[in-house]
């Protein structure tokens, strides 16, 4: 088994590009039930992003195909976890009028279902004709 992460991986889930999630301009009074709703979904998304880091690191150096097979499908469970917080956090931001936030969560969701799709066509049909 030959997994190799996405090449934009560092650039698409690193915390710089995370953290522009969390930029939100001055917010109405009657928008703070939405300021408390991002917050808990960026922890989520740090959250989701770290066990993804994790999952890569530990991807590098797999000493047998059945555990590269379990650690891929708990990678492509990661993935579908980020891209859900990540519409969540698209949504929020959408409704701060924080165009930035709105902007690096959706591209956060496009790269996780591009990593998420690649694992699907790719390592994890190799696991299943392995009978993994």
């Amino acid at each position: 088994m030959n997994y190799k992460p996405l090449r934009t991986w560092p650039f698409a889930f690193g915390l710089g590009a995370v953290a522009a999630l969390a930029a939100v301009p001055a917010l109405a009074q009657n928008d703070e039930f939405w300021q408390m709703e991002r917050r808990s979904v960026q922890v989520e998304i740090n959250r989701t992003v770290e066990r993804v880091e994790d999952l890569h690191a530990q991807l590098r150096s797999v000493p047998d195909n059945a555990t590269g097979c379990r650690l891929t499908r708990s990678l492509r469970s990661s993935l579908t976890d980020l891209q859900v917080h990540s519409e969540k956090m698209a949504n929020i931001n959408a409704r701060l009028g924080n165009d930035e936030g709105h902007r690096a969560a959706v591209d956060l969701h496009n790269a996780a279902l591009e990593e998420r799709k690649r694992l699907e066509n790719g390592v994890l049909v190799q696991c299943a004709n392995l009978g993994l």
